[in-house]
């Protein structure tokens, strides 16, 4: 992925405030996206034969699919960075 590409290329540039400013507004951005779960989760449980927004995923199976991708393709990355987002809604 190209962000993580540059920041990598930057690594070298960013400096603690920077990284600080970082961690805030992917923070704000994730707590956007999980705060759009909660649409998710308030639907009833739909099964592999509804047809629904999910597509051919189950909801729960789409929740841990969507919360283990943010954890190992976006959280994880980031603080391998030394970018920390702090979150304030939970990702369960």
């Amino acid at each position: 992925m190209f962000g993580w590409t540059f920041l990598d290329w930057a690594e070298d540039e960013l400096g603690d405030e920077d990284r600080a400013h970082l961690a805030r507004v992917a923070a704000e951005t994730i707590d956007a996206l999980t705060e759009s779960w909660e649409g998710i989760r308030g639907r009833p449980t739909a099964s592999v034969d509804d047809l629904n927004t999910l597509g051919w995923m189950e909801t729960e199976a789409y929740m841990a699919l969507a919360r283990r991708s943010l954890e190992t393709r976006v959280l994880a990355p980031l603080r391998a960075r030394g970018i920390d987002p702090v979150c304030e809604r939970s990702l369960d």
